[in-house]
C-alpha cells in the first residue's frame, strides 16, 4: 500500500491491527507508516503521520523492548513536519529535536514556538497527546535526549536545516549547526548536507561562510557533487569572488574529464547499497547550464570578459543549452553569452581603433622627420650628411615607437573580430530560441497546474457533496476560495524547500 501511495488502504490495514499481542504494530510498521504519510505531504499527511507517531510513543511506554525510536522513525516524523503547510505543524520539529537530541532552539534570536492547540473545550486530551508527542523525553518518561548516545546522522541534520529553511529561519539554522558541532564532536557532514548548508548561508548573505563550507568538502576529503558545485558557485558569484569562482569551475571541469572515463555500471557493482550511495552522492559527469551561468555571471560582474570568452568556447555552451532540463538557466546562459561576445567585440574594436590611430600618427611623424633629414642633406652640399638632432637620430633613421601593432597583428585582430561577430549573431539566435522554449515550458506548466486544480476541485466536490443543491452551491464557493489559497501556499512551500538540494534523491 505504501509503495502504491494507497493511503486509504494503508490506514485501513493499520486500523485493523490490534494494539497488543502478536498482531500489534512493531517498529517496522510505525516506520513504514510515518515515512509514507510524510511523503504524502501537506497538513493531511502530517496529521496522519503525527497520529502514528503518538501511537508509537504510547507503545514505547508499554513495551519498550519491542519499540525502538531509531533514526529512520525520527527522520520520518521530521520529514512530515517539513512537508506540512501549516507553520505550527512545521515548528513542532524544533521541540522534537530539543527533546530527542538535546538541541534547544531557545538560544536562537527567535523564541521557541508553542505547538499546543487551545481551541475547543473537548481538545484537552488531544493537547495532552500532542504535547507528549512533541516532547517525548519529558512527558513519556524516556531518557532525556535519548538519541544523543548515537552520532547524529547527516540526513537528520539536513532535515533540521530544511525546517529552518522552509520557515526562513536562517539564524536558527546557524545556531543549530554550531550546537551540533559542539554537542557531537565526532559528527562528520556529508556533501549533501554541506550543499544544503551552503544554500542557507547564501540565503542569509553569509557568502564567506558558504565558501568556507565548500572548502570543508575538500578538507574532509569528501566527494564533490553537482549540488556542491552549484551552491559553491552561487556563493562565490554573490561575493563577487572571481578567484574562487575560477577555482571551483576549473576543479569541476577536471572532474568531468576524469569521470567521463568511468563506466557508471561498474560504480554500482550491482549492489543495492552502492546504488543507494550513488544516488545520494552523484558524481560530476556533465556540465549543466546553472554552473555555467554562475561562472559567467561572476566573470561579467568582475569584468573578466576574456576569461568568460575562453570558458564559453571551451564549454561548448551551444550544446549545453540544448538540454531542456533547465529552460530558465538556458535563457540566462544565452543572455550571458550575448553580453560576453558583445563586450569582447567592443573591446577588440576599441583596441583596433587605438592601434590604427597610433599607426597613422607614427607614419606621419616618420614622414615629417624623413623630409627634414633630406632637406638638411641637400642644403649641406659637399659637407655630407649632417647629424640629425630630431627623431631620426644620427644616421637619419627614425626611432619611432616600435611597439605599435604590425600588419600581422592588425590582421589577427580583424579575424578575431569577424569570429566574435559570428559568435554574437549565433548567440542572439539561440537567445531567441531559448526564450521561446521557456515561454512554451511555462505555458505547459500552467496548463498542467490548471488541470490538477480542476481535478482536485472535482474530487473535493464528490467527497463532500451535499444532498441539497443550495448547500452544494455554497460549498462550491468555499472550496474555490480555498483552492486559491492552497495554490499560493504550495508555491511558497516549493520556494522554501529549495535548500534541500539532494534530499529528494535520498532513498526512502
Amino acid at each position: 500500500c505504501a509503495r502504491q501511495h494507497d493511503y486509504t488502504a494503508l490506514q485501513e490495514v493499520y486500523s485493523s491491527m490490534s494494539k497488543q499481542g502478536d498482531n500489534s504494530p512493531d517498529v517496522i510498521t510505525y516506520s513504514t507508516l510515518i515515512n509514507a504519510y510524510a511523503r504524502k505531504g501537506g497538513d493531511e499527511g502530517f496529521e496522519l503521520a503525527w497520529k502514528v507517531w503518538e501511537d508509537c510513543l504510547e507503545a514505547k511506554t508499554r513495551r519498550a523492548e519491542d519499540v525502538d525510536l531509531d533514526t529512520r522513525i525520527v527522520d520520518g516524523i521530521l520529514l512530515a513536519c517539513r512537508e506540512a503547510r501549516s507553520a505550527v505543524f512545521v515548528k513542532r520539529g524544533y521541540k522534537l529535536v530539543e527533546s530527542l537530541y538535546g538541541l534547544p532552539a531557545s538560544a536562537s534570536p527567535f523564541p521557541a514556538p508553542s505547538t499546543t492547540a487551545t481551541t475547543g473545550t473537548g481538545s484537552s486530551s488531544y493537547v495532552s497527546a500532542t504535547e507528549r508527542a512533541s516532547s517525548p523525553s519529558k512527558h513519556l518518561g524516556l531518557a532525556p535526549a535519548m538519541l544523543r548516545k548515537e552520532a547524529i546522522h547527516p540526513r537528520t541534520v539536513e532535515l533540521i536545516l530544511s525546517i529552518c529553511s522552509k520557515l526562513k529561519d536562517y539564524h536558527r539554522a546557524h545556531h543549530y549547526m554550531t550546537l551540533i558541532r559542539t554537542t557531537f564532536p565526532d559528527f562528520k557532514p556529508d556533501p549533501q548536507l554541506l550543499s544544503s548548508l551552503m544554500y542557507l548561508q547564501t540565503a542569509n548573505k553569509q557568502y564567506d561562510e558558504a565558501i568556507a563550507s565548500w572548502d570543508e568538502i575538500s578538507r574532509l576529503d569528501l566527494p564533490h557533487t553537482p549540488a556542491t558545485f552549484k551552491q559553491g558557485l552561487d556563493a562565490a558569484v554573490k561575493a563577487r569572488n572571481w578567484e574562487k569562482t575560477l577555482e571551483m569551475y576549473t576543479l569541476m571541469r577536471t572532474l568531468i574529464a576524469k569521470n567521463k572515463t568511468l563506466n557508471p555500471d561498474t560504480l554500482h557493482h550491482h549492489n543495492n547499497n552502492n546504488r543507494h550511495q550513488q544516488l545520494i552522492h552523484p558524481i560530476v559527469r556533465t556540465q549543466d547550464a546553472w554552473t555555467l551561468v554562475s561562472t559567467l555571471k561572476c566573470a561579467v560582474k568582475t569584468n573578466h570578459l576574456e576569461e568568460g570568452l575562453e570558458i564559453l568556447r571551451q564549454s561548448r555552451w551551444t550544446k549545453v543549452v540544448q538540454n531542456p532540463q533547465y529552460p530558465r538557466a538556458n535563457v540566462d546562459l544565452a543572455n550571458l553569452a550575448v553580453k560576453v561576445y558583445g563586450g569582447m567585440l567592443k573591446s577588440n574594436k576599441e583596441a583596433l581603433d587605438r592601434s590604427s590611430t597610433t599607426a597613422t600618427t607614427t607614419i606621419t611623424t616618420t614622414t615629417t622627420t624623413a623630409t627634414t633629414t633630406i632637406s638638411n642633406i641637400s642644403g649641406s652640399g659637399d659637407h655630407g650628411a649632417t647629424t640629425g638632432t630630431g627623431p631620426a637620430g644620427n644616421d637619419g633613421v627614425s626611432t619611432a615607437d616600435t611597439t605599435t601593432s604590425t600588419p600581422r597583428d592588425t590582421d589577427k585582430n580583424s579575424r578575431e573580430m569577424e569570429k566574435l561577430k559570428r559568435e554574437l549573431n549565433d548567440a542572439k539566435a539561440i537567445q531567441t530560441q531559448m526564450t521561446a522554449a521557456l515561454a512554451d515550458h511555462d505555458a505547459g506548466k500552467a496548463a498542467t497546474k490548471e488541470i490538477e486544480d480542476a481535478n482536485r476541485f472535482r474530487n473535493r466536490r464528490i467527497s463532500q457533496a451535499s444532498p441539497s443543491s443550495s448547500s452544494s452551491s455554497s460549498r462550491h464557493s468555499a472550496f474555490e476560495g480555498k483552492g486559491k489559497d492552497d495554490e499560493g501556499e504550495e508555491e511558497s512551500a516549493k520556494n522554501h524547500g529549495r535548500g534541500d538540494i539532494l534530499l529528494q534523491q535520498q532513498p526512502q
